[in-house]
């Protein structure tokens, strides 16, 4: 029997997913294995349709984006019309990379693991998570020497399945081909597992299932309102004033708000109209009635015009009171196509 075939796929926007993932193509080799490499983007040129093992090493950028050379890979794998038989006969682990600073840590690797399981593609082992706010070394270095565990056992039950189907069928012995450990020199047949952080294994789960990119864009509406138990009174010119802010990729929130505040001048009321990225200049905290219009762009993204505050809103370091008193109303726009509609952020 000949070497066992391992492919190693990358996704890198700053080069540390495509040097771990030069590293492992480097180490499969010494360990026996016929290694390829290459990008996400290039899962057809490496045959990631008919099946095989594959290493995938992918990292998350800005706030939940994949990097360009898996940009294309990503998009595949998330339309919801795949059939569930896509990827049967792969076997597959994932490293992915992230950062805690951001909300969507570890987006990316996370929905390609989730994504190729629901398409018919088998995990050699649980997805591991490495976080670059906290150092990758603690997580990348022990889950590579762990990894050839993992290979040479699941290699070495494929060589032992087929040699046994062999017995039973042609009664006649086949060589089993085992790969070897590139750190020891030694077979390798214990079972070790990826240490794992539960917690964000626990988060696949509750991802959305949504997962469909669109075909074409439809603009739809929902509107939250939410009240404080009890109504305040109001004291001063700010107080008493209604603030409209919006977010605005298109110009359909920013179109929407300034109607409302032109409307709001005609029933005799008081308002200030202005970006929600303008939250200070318009004395956001000094006013008790507030008004927000705010689209969802990309895939959960904020307007640039919004960015600013939803980041600010989102902050853990709050009070809990620090709204308190405040009656606001929000009406978020979105699209159903993408799979974050109307994130509720704000």
């Amino acid at each position: 029997m000949g070497r066992p075939a391992l492919v190693v796929l990358y996704g890198s926007e700053t080069g540390n997913c495509e040097s771990i993932a030069k590293t492992v193509h480097e180490n499969a080799e010494q360990a026996g294995f016929e290694s390829s490499l290459g990008t996400l983007n290039e899962y057809e040129k490496f045959g990631l349709l008919k099946g095989g093992k594959a290493v995938i090493i992918c990292s998350t950028t800005g706030n939940g984006d994949p990097p360009r050379n898996a940009e294309k890979f990503f998009r595949f794998v998330k339309r919801r019309s795949r059939p569930k038989d896509t990827f049967v006969g792969l076997n597959y682990v994932v490293l992915a990379l992230g950062d805690t600073n951001y909300d969507k840590f570890c987006f990316v690797g996370q929905t390609i693991d989730k994504r190729l399981n629901e398409l018919g593609a088998e995990r050699i082992s649980d997805i591991t998570c490495a976080d670059e706010a906290t150092g990758l070394s603690d997580v990348v270095e022990p889950w590579k020497q762990q990894l050839w565990e993992i290979l040479v056992q699941d290699q070495n039950r494929i060589a032992n399945d087929n040699n046994n189907s062999n017995d039973q069928n042609m009664g006649t012995n086949r060589e089993t081909t085992k790969a070897i450990s590139p750190d020891t020199g030694k077979n390798k047949e214990q079972t070790v597992k990826l240490a794992t952080d539960e917690s964000e294994a626990s988060s696949i789960k509750d991802m959305n299932n949504k997962m469909e990119e669109p075909e074409s864009r439809k603009e739809t509406t929902s509107i939250t309102i939410e009240r404080p138990e009890v109504v305040p009174e109001f004291e001063g010119d700010k107080k008493s004033e209604i603030l409209i802010m919006y977010g605005s990729a298109t110009g359909n929130a920013e179109s929407i708000s300034k109607e409302m505040h032109e409307h709001a001048s005609e029933h005799g009321l008081t308002s200030t109209w202005g970006k929600l990225n303008d939250y200070k200049r318009l004395n956001f905290m000094d006013h008790n009635l507030i008004l927000i219009v705010a689209s969802t762009t990309g895939d959960g993204d904020a307007p640039e015009n919004a960015d600013r505050f939803v980041r600010y809103i989102k902050k853990r370091t709050h009070a809990d009171d620090l709204l308190r008193g405040k009656t606001f109303a929000v009406l978020a726009l979105g699209d159903t196509n993408y799979s974050r509609f109307v994130t509720r952020e704000i």
